[in-house]
């Protein structure tokens, strides 16, 4: 089963990708984001190797519009979204997590689990993506 994300945040507080892979191993994941990209432009299949084995996920980056902030409902003044899609693949699912929710942690934004229909507010992003992969 796939797994779909998304980080609503605002684009002047999107972390360089440096700092984004560093956030993700200090949180004690597995995963090794690629950080040659750029956040706000990027579209496609982003590496993020698994215990050192290969993976990833589909990454999508785009300003919001008008049915995004409806669904928001006022939650906070943010601008972007960053889609993390996932594979059927168990390391699939645990990077996007990984990476969702330190992106989501670094940025102050709030995550979205198009699964369950949660909305994770930042401090408790990388607790929640953690409980996921257990």
């Amino acid at each position: 089963m796939s797994r779909d994300f998304s980080v609503y945040l605002h684009a002047a507080k999107m972390p360089a990708p440096p700092a984004w892979r560093a956030e993700i191993k200090q949180q004690g994941f597995a995963c090794d984001l690629d950080d040659d990209f750029d956040p706000l432009t990027f579209s496609g299949f982003l590496p993020c190797p698994v215990e050192e084995k290969i993976s990833g996920f589909e990454y999508y980056a785009r300003e919001l519009d008008d049915d995004d902030f409806a669904e928001l409902d006022g939650v906070q003044p943010f601008n972007y979204s960053i889609t993390f899609c996932a594979g059927s693949r168990p390391a699939e699912t645990m990077a996007a997590l990984a990476a969702a929710s330190c992106l989501t942690k670094l940025s102050g934004g709030v995550l979205y689990d198009f699964y369950s229909g949660e909305m994770i507010l930042a401090e408790h992003a990388v607790e929640w993506a953690k409980s996921q992969t257990a």
